[in-house]
């Protein structure tokens, strides 16, 4: 399932900021107000209580060029929430599920990920990002890494994901979680494109990579309901072990 843009902007924007700052009081706002696609920056200020200046600020931050751009983006938002038969929903789940995990991983070259690994190792600052679902597969690697002594880094919102790779080195290590490898479509990269032919990034997912993209870990997705969660997930717990292996392989050599 791909997102659209603008839910996975704000929802990024609404987990990143502290609930009582500017920033959640307009993207809640704008949350609720989706299907009103004529209203206006003075509207938005007037209802949030802030000036205008502000409005277009927080625009401009969250990667919008203008706040007439932003709804233009609403106007082109549909429904993605994927709904199961709400007569056996828990079998349902589980038999997806079990079925999503079993393609992935019988899918996976382990030569890809054991490299990926061994560049873990090595990068001195690597980085994980992901959207929404994605980045919940962003964070438990960051967090199963870490335990295993190997410092990452991770934040949730695109906007500040997209500010760590522009301002990474080409030795740092970027790992980007997206199901459909559409990870680069949700910002405008025409300016930074030659940045990021020259960054080390490896995506991770089950469509077709951007050509500016050099190193992939694939898997077969099996285009099964609810699946690109646990699928990505599963393969940052693969990484995981993997780099586990060579950790403990290291430290006895």
């Amino acid at each position: 399932m791909k997102y659209q843009k603008l839910p996975v902007v704000l929802a990024g924007v609404l987990y990143g900021c502290a609930p009582d700052s500017t920033d959640a009081q307009i993207t809640r706002y704008l949350m609720e107000h989706m299907e009103d696609t004529d209203i206006s920056i003075s509207q938005v200020a007037e209802d949030c209580h802030v000036g205008m200046a502000t409005v277009s600020r927080y625009v401009r931050n969250i990667g919008f060029e203008s706040f007439s751009a932003l709804r233009e983006c609403m106007k082109k938002e549909e429904e993605t929430f994927e709904t199961v038969d709400e007569n056996n929903a828990a079998l349902t789940i589980a038999q997806y599920h079990n079925d999503a995990l079993s393609i992935c991983l019988q899918s996976i070259d382990l030569k890809q990920v054991e490299q990926l690994c061994r560049q873990i190792e090595s990068a001195e600052h690597v980085f994980l990002v992901g959207l929404l679902k994605g980045e919940s597969a962003a964070m438990c690697l960051c967090a199963d890494l870490c335990s295993l002594g190997k410092l990452c880094h991770t934040t949730v919102s695109l906007s500040n994901q997209m500010k760590q790779i522009m301002e990474s080195s080409k030795d740092d290590l970027i790992i980007v979680f997206s199901a459909t490898m559409s990870y680069f479509e949700y910002s405008d990269i025409r300016r930074i494109r030659h940045l990021l032919e020259n960054r080390n990034i490896w995506m991770i997912g089950s469509g077709v990579k951007p050509d500016f993209i050099r190193h992939t870990i694939t898997y077969e997705s099996g285009n099964i309901p609810l699946a690109h969660p646990v699928q990505l997930v599963a393969v940052a717990e693969l990484i995981a072990q993997k780099y586990a292996e060579i950790v403990n392989f290291s430290k006895k050599c």
